[in-house]
């Protein structure tokens, strides 16, 4: 999404009182820097790690700890893809599926990627 049309979602959301989350991924280099970033906006297990597969063993964990309706507007993808391809493409396929998991437990986990450079 352009950072133009964000303050109108964020208007939105603020409307139907979602849990608005906002995350800068920019300079990150590695997945643990994707998932250290998210910690520190929400809430996470002290036992979860910083991979993929420890996010997804905490699941039942983090549904409990997380207010939904949850939108998660990650900043930086564009720098992200145009510097660290494979990681920006990762982190878009993982959050898809997280977002699906949250979704078929009956959560609404939304995550939106802003940016300025989408070309």
């Amino acid at each position: 999404m352009d950072e133009v049309n964000l303050a109108e979602l964020r208007r939105y959301l603020d409307e139907a009182r979602a849990n608005v989350v906002e995350v800068d991924m920019a300079g990150a280099t590695s997945v643990s820097d994707v998932i250290g970033a998210v910690r520190q906006a929400l809430p996470f297990p002290e036992w979860c790690g910083l991979s993929w597969d420890s996010v997804e063993d905490a699941f039942e964990e983090i549904r409990e700890a997380w207010r939904f309706p949850l939108v998660l507007i990650l900043r930086g993808l564009p720098d992200l893809l145009r510097d660290r391809t494979h990681l920006g493409l990762e982190t878009v396929i993982r959050f898809n599926s997280l977002e699906e998991s949250f979704s078929l437990a009956g959560d609404q986990f939304v995550v939106v990627y802003a940016g300025t450079a989408w070309s």
